[in-house]
Parts: C-alpha cells; sequence; structure tokens
C-alpha cells in the first residue's frame, strides 16, 4: 500500500538511526507500529509504503513529491 501524506506521526520515538531537527533517519516507532524513515520535516508530504507484512517506510523527498509518488505507486500496483 502507498499513500500521501501530510503529517508525521505526533508519538514518534526513534529506536535506532539520526533524529535531528532537519532529518529523520533510522528506525522509529509510532504506538505499535514500527517504521523505517527517511525524511526531513518540512519537506512536506510524505510517502508511506506499508509492505503485506506490516513493515512501513515514511519517504520524503526535495521537488515534486506528487509525480513522484504517481510514478512509486504505478510500480507498485
Amino acid at each position: 500500500n502507498i499513500e500521501l501524506i501530510n503529517e508525521l506521526p505526533n508519538d514518534l520515538v526513534r529506536i535506532n538511526g539520526t533524529s535531528y531537527e532537519d532529518i529523520l533517519k533510522g528506525n522509529f516507532r509510532s504506538g505499535k507500529e514500527n517504521m523505517t524513515l527517511l525524511v526531513r520535516p518540512d519537506n512536506k508530504p510524505f510517502i508511506k509504503i506499508t509492505e503485506k507484512g506490516g513493515k512501513v517506510f515514511l519517504f520524503g523527498f526535495e521537488g515534486d513529491v506528487e509525480r513522484k509518488f504517481e510514478e512509486m505507486k504505478g510500480n507498485i500496483k
């Protein structure tokens, strides 16, 4: 499943990786959901990919995120 989201979860907790004001990179937990992040929190929206097994990835891109989302959505079908 792939979706475009405008906000990061409020309850993110870093498990390992980097957590600076301008970049989140690594493994995080939000509630009961574990996720891998590679985002700049100020570059919205974000692309969220959830694998069939429940693994979650959040990506942030500079530039035309909506176009990248549509490209990725077409490849995941």
